[in-house]
């Protein structure tokens, strides 16, 4: 055998053993859920947040476990969680070198102080809403290495690697620092391989080398369900703002458009006295408060937010406020859904109904069908072809009676709305918003019209957009899985 063919003879090993990669024969645009599953991984398992964002500070880990290598554990594990709460969309996360430097004036050496007995303190600081802790349980690899062959110059080995890697994460209350939950979390990952070798040298948290790894992939594991614990207990803890200031009618949060607040957000103001603390342990205990009143964000900036007083005085700069969907505050706008009588039925569509009426689906499609061949402008008709389209599953068929439809009935809220749906079920996205933004435009409080644009311009790709929509229909009494209310 020559050398040629040989190096081919062992190519060809490399290629069964370490696998090929497959291609999608499959066509179109993936769709929404498919992108938010491909960017969020296990956290697309989550419902999305339309909630403002809560602040949050992620602490570096402990090492508890065996590992003694160069890799930081500490500081790897804490940015990699910090990166996947990020992905969460879910919080703010405090910059890892602010943290630092809070920590270094605060220097805990000097005083014998843990930093997480001092969280209340450091909270304050960072003016967060929880603080979280993580410790490195078990963070572990074993590889085994079989014996491989070599011919002039060209070896191979085969080799099977196993990774564990466990931590635990508490959260902590910024305000107490009590701890309000905790978890421990374990991934997993296995590796068959020609000639796994490599070196922790070669690869460093955060790097595609590491990611590729049976370590790197059981730590992104573990990772990503630490996240979901987090974004699930943190559901349980309500968000809050304060207020920077008051001036001439207007109240000053400290929240704007990177916390995820909206124009016509509205929250609720509690005026709080001085924290308690526990004589016997000196822990906060917390601080009474009061509920003064209600205000409505009309104007955002980046960092923070102008609101106008809905009902109450007294309102101060420190004053706690809480989102609550503006549908749950006295003095909120009304809901008002505009109506159109619908279109009165032609003969032909008189008949259609009969033939629907004894199942005869297709003798009605038949009839609507010569209803608009004799008069394009029968709105009726356009409406049955719709429906019976849609029921056919034939989904072009019925976006293009939509989308004839809408042009008919442009002030009909209820035809814009069945022409939105077929559009969006044929993959016509930006027909459906479309017709959507007529109505809309009519009439800015239709809340299912807002729902249906909603989930429309995430197809399309526009997140801000649809966020908008969703958190304006949330405030007008929407009630999707998770409203973020909490």
């Amino acid at each position: 055998m020559n050398h040629l063919s040989l190096a081919s003879t062992l190519l060809a090993v490399v290629v069964l053993v370490s696998g090929c990669a497959t291609s999608d024969s499959g066509t179109g645009a993936p769709s929404a859920q498919q992108r938010r599953v491909a960017r969020l991984g296990i956290l697309s398992q989550l419902p999305p947040y339309y909630g403002p964002k809560k602040l949050v500070a992620v602490m570096d880990f402990q090492n508890k476990s065996n590992y003694k290598g160069k890799l930081e554990l500490g500081t790897g594990m804490a940015d990699s969680l910090t990166d996947a709460i990020v992905r969460s969309e879910r919080f703010i996360v405090v910059e890892r070198q602010q943290i630092r430097d809070v920590l270094k004036e605060q220097d805990f050496a000097k005083t014998g102080r843990t930093v997480e007995a001092s969280a209340p303190k450091i909270g304050r600081v960072l003016n967060t809403q929880a603080m979280i802790f993580g410790s490195v349980v078990d963070f572990s690899e074993t590889q085994q290495q079989n014996q491989g062959f070599g011919y002039q110059g060209i070896s191979l080995s085969f080799a099977h690697a196993e990774a564990k890697v466990t931590i635990a994460i508490r959260l902590v209350d910024s305000a107490t620092g009590q701890v309000l939950d905790s978890e421990q979390v374990q991934g997993k990952a296995e590796k068959n391989a020609v000639g796994i070798a490599y070196t922790e040298k070669d690869f460093n948290f955060g790097t595609s080398a590491f990611a590729k790894t049976p370590l790197g992939q059981a730590t992104q594991e573990a990772i990503d369900k630490a996240v979901v614990f987090i974004c699930r207990r943190m559901e349980k803890v309500v968000w809050e703002g304060r207020v920077i200031e008051t001036k001439g009618g207007d109240i000053y949060i400290n929240a704007g458009e990177e916390k995820g607040i909206a124009a016509g957000d509205c929250f609720v103001v509690f005026h709080e006295d001085e924290g308690m603390i526990d004589p016997s342990t000196g822990l906060q205990l917390g601080a009474p408060r009061k509920e003064i009143g209600a205000v409505e964000v009309t104007e955002l900036q980046p960092k923070f937010s102008i609101a106008k007083v809905i009902r109450g005085t007294g309102f101060a700069r420190k004053d706690a406020v809480r989102f609550v969907p503006a549908a749950q505050v006295k003095g909120a706008a009304p809901v008002t859904t505009q109506t159109v009588p619908p279109p009165p039925d032609t003969p032909r569509v008189t008949k259609a109904r009969e033939l629907l009426s004894r199942n005869d689906r297709g003798g009605a499609l038949r009839e609507v069908d010569n209803a608009l061949k004799e008069n394009p402008n029968d709105a009726a008709a356009a409406v049955l072809k719709v429906q019976l389209e849609s029921a056919r599953k034939n989904f072009r068929a019925a976006a293009a009676a939509g989308a004839h439809l809408a042009s008919l009935r442009p002030d009909d809220p209820a035809a814009l709305l069945l022409a939105a749906r077929a559009q969006s079920d044929a993959g016509d996205f930006g027909g459906a918003v479309a017709a959507l933004n007529g109505l809309l435009t009519k009439d800015p409080n239709h809340v299912e019209a807002l729902v249906l644009r909603s989930q429309a311009l995430a197809e399309t790709g526009d997140g801000k957009g649809s966020y908008r929509d969703m958190r304006r229909a949330i405030n007008l009494g929407y009630q999707p899985s998770t409203a973020g209310g909490k």
